[in-house]
């Protein structure tokens, strides 16, 4: 079994520093994978705006060069707090068509009472992946799905959407996003049991405009 390939896609607005801190967690954390791309998309004068940012992003993920099977979407303010494996989040989405993202969750957020599965526990149903191979035991891997809403933040996601969608332009194109995939009976996964600590921590703020 070969590790899967892998595009990772960083979001950025011209905060050098914390970009460079939150490739070095990725990279530090990420596992079993092989990387064949690498797209920077740099809004420092904020032309682009969130939604440009993306649709920047994914034209230049089109463009002719080293082929890949997933996308790793990271924006450039976040830090990983414990490893996971790429490949075993890229196993749910071989396995289950409907499933479009595969995220990583974080704890709450300023101005949130609770995390987002415990305040709409009901909205997320426990999920079960059998994983296989890269050098370790059969074991069988925790996940939540949820039909909520498609998430910007640290992901992965079938190379296939860039090659059959084109991202909303503003206003609110996530949620716009959201309601295609939804529309075409998609559904979203949060990685790790229901218990599970977050996997990340957000360590800036948001500067851009557009969402």
């Amino acid at each position: 079994m070969n590790p899967p390939r892998i595009a990772l896609l960083v979001i950025g607005d011209g905060r050098v520093a914390l970009q460079a801190a939150t490739v070095s967690s990725w990279l530090a954390h990420a596992e079993e994978f092989e990387q064949t791309r690498c797209v920077v998309v740099d809004d420092a004068h904020h032309l682009l705006g969130f939604c440009g940012a993306i649709r920047y992003g994914w034209d230049r993920l089109r463009e002719p060069g080293p082929t890949f099977d997933y996308v790793f979407h990271l924006e450039e303010d976040w830090s990983f707090e414990r490893a996971f494996s790429i490949a075993h989040m890229a196993r749910v989405l071989d396995t289950e068509p409907q499933v479009c993202q595969v995220a990583l969750r974080r704890g709450a957020v300023p101005g949130e009472d609770e995390p987002i599965i415990e305040r709409f526990p009901l909205e997320f149903v426990d999920r079960t992946t059998g994983l296989i191979g890269l050098g370790r035991p059969a074991r069988v891997q925790e996940w939540l799905e949820h039909r909520l809403f498609w998430t910007t933040n640290p992901s992965l996601y079938r190379a296939s959407l860039l090659r059959e969608y084109e991202w909303p332009g503003p206003p609110r194109c996530e949620a716009a996003w959201t309601e295609t995939m939804r529309s075409e009976g998609h559904t979203f996964a949060y990685w790790g049991a229901r218990e599970d600590a977050p996997w990340i921590t957000h360590t800036g703020e948001r500067t851009g405009h557009g969402y």
